[in-house]
């Protein structure tokens, strides 16, 4: 894992806005060179992260993402 993480060009967190919440792979998150992208619907996310939604009027990390998703041209491709 911490090779995978040392060598990513991006680390998507979705539905958790603190990497102290990964416990041991928190110090090599916040380490990487990585962009860092955050999808999340809880409160006070980290300022680590470069870009992202994070949306706490959401219900879940799902919701934002299925919402997107509809919003896009992608719509199509979901299969319900």
């Amino acid at each position: 894992v911490k090779k995978a993480v040392s060598e990513a060009d991006v680390i998507f967190s979705l539905d958790y806005n603190q990497f102290s919440r990964t416990k041991f792979l928190a110090p090599v998150l916040e380490q990487s060179n990585a962009v860092k992208v955050i999808i999340d619907h809880h409160l006070f996310p980290d300022d680590i992260f470069e870009y992202g939604l994070s949306l706490p009027d959401k219900s879940s990390t799902c919701e934002i993402v299925y919402d997107y998703i509809l919003s896009s041209s992608y719509e199509h491709l979901l299969n319900l």
